[in-house]
C-alpha cells in the first residue's frame, strides 16, 4: 500500500507539473472550459453551451468535474486541466492494479505514466484522458473480476455460481464513460471481453457465474445514464439526441468529419510516437510471447499467459476500430497504451530475472537500446538541418537539442546496463525520458500554447469588466473564457452598428490577415464618418491577433 501511495503521489506531480503556467491551447481546450464557464454562470446543468450556444459535441460529464474544478480552484488553467490529470493518475492505478496481479505492477505503472501520448493528453483539457480512463477501468474492472473467479472455480464445483463485484464495477465504469463521450465507451469494452471470452471457450460459464452481477451492472448502467440523456433530449426537443448520436458519432466513424481525414496507416505513426519510448521494446515483447501455450492450464505460467492475450485482444480491437473509422485524430487511439504498457512490462520483468551468465537472454534489450539511440540522433540531425530555421524562429531548438543530450545520455547509460542488469537500465531510461517531458512541457509546450494563444489571455485578463468588447471575424471561445462575458463573432454589418452604438471606448480583436480587409470596407463606406485611424488604434499586434480600441474619442 504504502508502495502505491508513494507511487500515485508521485504521478499527480509529474503529470500535474506546469499545467498551470500556459494559456489553453485553442481550439479545443477553451471550448470544454468555456462550455464548464457558463454552465456555472447560467446554473444550468443539463444543456450544454459554448459561446452561448447549443454545444451538442459531446455528452456532460467532463463539463460537470470541470464545473466541479473551477467552483473549487478558480476559473484558471490548473483548474480546467485538473480532471485530465486526475484520469491518467486514474490510468497509472490501472496500470499498476492489473500489473500488480503478477508482480510487475511498478513497472506497468511508470510505462503508462511516461509514455509521451499519455502525459501531452493527461496536461490538456479535452475528454479524451478521461473517456480513456473510465474504458480501461472497465476492462481491468472485468479482468481483476475474472481472475478472482477464475481462482475460486479452482476451489469449487463449476456447477457452483461464484461472484465478483468488480463486474459491477466494470459496468459503472462503461456508464461513466458512456457519459463523458458516448457509445464508444460501451462498444469498444463489451467487444474486448467478448472477443477475450469467446477465446477462452467460457462464453456460458461466465454469464452462468456473473449474472447476478451482470443484472446489478445492467440497472446501475441505466441508473447512471438515461436520467440526463432522457432530460436533455426533452430540454432541446430531441436535437440533442439528433446532433450527437447521428452526426458526432455515427457519422464521424462512417465519414469524414471536419475535415479529419487520414490514411488507412495513419494510426501507425501515432502509436509509434505516442508509446515513445517504450515503442522500441514492443516488438521484442510480442515475439517473445509463447502464443502457443495453453492459457486454460492452472499455473501461473498460464496467468501471465492470458494477461497477454487478454491485452493483445484489447490493443488489436481498438486499433482495427479506430483504423475502420473514416474520421482520425490522434487522441482517439489512445485506449491503446495500457494494454501496450502491460505487454512490454511483462517483458521487462523478464529481463530483470536475467543475471551474468545469461546476458544473451537481453540481447533483444539491446537492439531496442540501439534502436532507440540511432532514432534520437536521426531526429537530432534533421532538426539541426532541415528543420533548423522553422525551430529557431519559434525558439525550439536549444530546448530540443537540450533534450537530445538528455536522451542520448539516458540511452548509453541504459547500454551499460542492459545486459545483466536490466532493472538498472529500465529505471535510467524512464528517468530520462521523464525528466526530457518535463522540461519539454516547460520549453517547448508552453511555448507552443504561448504562441497560439499569441497574447489575447493577457489582453482579456486587463480588459476592464464593463468594458464594450467583441471579435470581428474570429472565433470568440477563449476572449469568452478569459473575459468571463459573452463575447461574439461580428462580421462587416454587426462590427459597425456595435463601433456606432457603444458607449467608447469600444475594445476588440481580430486575426491581423483581417485588418486590411477591414480597412478596404470603411474606404468603401464614407458615410459612416469613420476611417481605420478612428477605428484602429493598436494596443498589441501579433502575429496572429491584432487587439485595439475603436471610437475612442
Amino acid at each position: 500500500m504504502i508502495q502505491l501511495i508513494a507511487l500515485l503521489i508521485f504521478a499527480f506531480a509529474y503529470l500535474s507539473w506546469g499545467i498551470w503556467g500556459f494559456p489553453l491551447i485553442t481550439p479545443d481546450e477553451p471550448r470544454y472550459a468555456e462550455t464548464a464557464r457558463e454552465m456555472l454562470e447560467s446554473g444550468n446543468w443539463i444543456v450544454p453551451y459554448c459561446d452561448y450556444n447549443y454545444r451538442f459535441h459531446k455528452p456532460i460529464l467532463f463539463y460537470w468535474l470541470e464545473a466541479i474544478s473551477f467552483e473549487c480552484f478558480g476559473l484558471n488553467e490548473f483548474a480546467a486541466r485538473l480532471p485530465s490529470v486526475l484520469s491518467g493518475l486514474g490510468l497509472t492505478g490501472l496500470a499498476y492494479l492489473i500489473g500488480n496481479l503478477h508482480g510487475f505492477g511498478i513497472t506497468a505503472a511508470l510505462i503508462t505514466l511516461s509514455s509521451l501520448e499519455i502525459f501531452i493528453v493527461s496536461k490538456l483539457s479535452i475528454t479524451d484522458m478521461s473517456l480513456c480512463f473510465f474504458t480501461c477501468a472497465a476492462l481491468v474492472f472485468f479482468y481483476v473480476g475474472y481472475i478472482k473467479i477464475s481462482l475460486q472455480r479452482q476451489r469449487f464445483s463449476f456447477k457452483e455460481r461464484v461472484s465478483s463485484y468488480w463486474f459491477i464495477l466494470s459496468a459503472l465504469m462503461i456508464a461513466l464513460g458512456v457519459l463523458c463521450k458516448g457509445p464508444v465507451a460501451m462498444i469498444l469494452p463489451i467487444s474486448i471481453i467478448g472477443v477475450f471470452l469467446f477465446i477462452k471457450k467460457d462464453i456460458k460459464e461466465f454469464f452462468l457465474n456473473a449474472w447476478v452481477e451482470l443484472l446489478i451492472g445492467l440497472i446501475l448502467f441505466l441508473i447512471v445514464t438515461l436520467p440526463w440523456y432522457i432530460s436533455v433530449h426533452i430540454a432541446t426537443n430531441g436535437e440533442f439526441t439528433k446532433e450527437f448520436f447521428l452526426n458526432h458519432n455515427f457519422e464521424r466513424f462512417s465519414s469524414v468529419h471536419s475535415g479529419h481525414h487520414a490514411p488507412f496507416w495513419y494510426y501507425v505513426p501515432v502509436v509509434a510516437v505516442g508509446f515513445l519510448p517504450w515503442i522500441f521494446f514492443l516488438i521484442q515483447s510480442l515475439i517473445g510471447f509463447d502464443y502457443s501455450y495453453n492459457i486454460n492450464l492452472n499455473s501461473e505460467k498460464a496467468e501471465k499467459a492470458q494477461t497477454n492475450i487478454f491485452c493483445i485482444i484489447w490493443a488489436s480491437l481498438v486499433f482495427i476500430f479506430f483504423t475502420i473509422a473514416q474520421t482520425k485524430l490522434p487522441t482517439y487511439i489512445i485506449f491503446i497504451f495500457l494494454p501496450l504498457a502491460i505487454i512490454v512490462a511483462r517483458w521487462w520483468s523478464e529481463k530483470y530475472k536475467t543475471v551474468k551468465g545469461q546476458s544473451i537472454k537481453n540481447f533483444d534489450g539491446m537492439i531496442g537500446l540501439i534502436s532507440y539511440l540511432l532514432t534520437t540522433i536521426t531526429a537530432l540531425v534533421i532538426s539541426l538541418t532541415i528543420l533548423k530555421n522553422k525551430l529557431a524562429e519559434v525558439d525550439f531548438l536549444i530546448p530540443i537539442i537540450i533534450i537530445a543530450f538528455i536522451l542520448i545520455s539516458s540511452i548509453l547509460i541504459s547500454m551499460t546496463a542492459i545486459l545483466y542488469r536490466a532493472r538498472i537500465a529500465f529505471a535510467v531510461i524512464f528517468i530520462g525520458f521523464a525528466i526530457s517531458s518535463l522540461l519539454g512541457t516547460n520549453l517547448i509546450f508552453k511555448k507552443y500554447a504561448d504562441m497560439r494563444d499569441d497574447g489575447s489571455k493577457e489582453f482579456m485578463r486587463s480588459l476592464p469588466k464593463d468594458a464594450s468588447f467583441n471579435v470581428y471575424r474570429t472565433y470568440p471561445t477563449r476572449f469568452a473564457f478569459y473575459g468571463e462575458r459573452k463575447v461574439e463573432n461580428l462580421g462587416h454589418k454587426k462590427f459597425i452598428e456595435f463601433i456606432q452604438n457603444s458607449p467608447s471606448p469600444v475594445y476588440f480583436i481580430t486575426k491581423t490577415i483581417n485588418t486590411d480587409n477591414l480597412e478596404r470596407f470603411l474606404g468603401k463606406h464614407p458615410e459612416l464618418e469613420l476611417s481605420s485611424q478612428d477605428l484602429i488604434k493598436i494596443t498589441r499586434q501579433g502575429k496572429v491577433f491584432t487587439y485595439g480600441v475603436g471610437n475612442s474619442n
